[in-house]
């Protein structure tokens, strides 16, 4: 039995990812709303989402998982947050779409791992409550994006002090969300899972070696971007990201 399917109450919790997608299909498709504008909407959700959590938790580093089931990895069902449940489907929702933005813009290579990195995390800890403490936290790269999305419309021949101001806060708040705190996140996130993959029962050891090579690859992907990032500082000019659609 996953995780959704334990509250007859909340039968409905197993569609959020499943409406969300759909509905930003349609507002894309039908209602013809610019992808960049629906990104936009969905980094500013999620961040103001997840900052909300974490403070509602009070347990930023995860020091204990405030979920802890049958291990701190291993949620019991009784034991599980609606809200971040909730949440966590939201994220797989959204990286649905967001893979469609790949094919749609043709974007490189790296934007395809991240999108499938990202879904492979929430699902997994949408339908087995597995690691959902550190999937939430994960959500906090969002916090970047927002940067990233907002120097990438504004006019830097109109704006060039307002361009070059946006994109070194961008620079700083990515350095600091993704190495800072997301690589240290992602050092527990594996060490936990090395501590206690022989007593977790709610999910098979190949979906947590899945979750861990990942998480790893994902690591790495932040790496050479934050070389970018770096790279683009240091020479005062755009790195190349790939994303046709941002870059508009």
């Amino acid at each position: 039995m996953t995780a959704v399917e334990g509250d007859a109450g909340a039968e409905w919790v197993r569609y959020v990812p499943a409406v969300t997608g759909a509905a930003f299909f349609l507002l894309d498709i039908l209602c013809g709303i610019s992808d960049r504008h629906l990104v936009l909407f969905h980094t500013i959700l999620a961040s103001v989402g997840i900052a909300v959590m974490l403070v509602q938790s009070g347990d930023l580093h995860i020091s204990q998982d405030r979920l802890e089931g049958t291990t701190p990895l291993c949620v019991d069902i009784e034991d599980q947050s609606l809200s971040e449940i909730v949440f966590l489907g939201y994220m797989a929702g959204f990286f649905i779409y967001d893979l469609y933005i790949c094919v749609k813009t043709k974007s490189s290579f790296a934007w395809y791992l991240h999108g499938a990195f990202s879904l492979t995390v929430y699902v997994v800890a949408f339908l087995f409550g597995w690691a959902q403490g550190f999937a939430s936290r994960f959500v906090t790269y969002e916090w970047s994006s927002i940067f990233y999305l907002t120097y990438r419309q504004v006019d830097r021949k109109k704006y060039p002090s307002l361009y070059q101001g946006a994109r070194l806060l961008f620079a700083v708040v990515f350095i600091i969300v993704r190495f800072f705190y997301g690589l240290p996140l992602s050092y527990a996130f594996q060490i936990s899972v090395w501590n206690n993959y022989e007593k977790d029962r709610c999910i098979r050891v190949e979906i947590q070696t899945l979750l861990v090579v990942t998480n790893t690859l994902f690591a790495f992907l932040n790496m050479y971007w934050g070389f970018l990032i770096i790279a683009s500082a240091v020479g005062k000019k755009d790195a190349e990201d790939g994303n046709k659609s941002k870059k508009e």
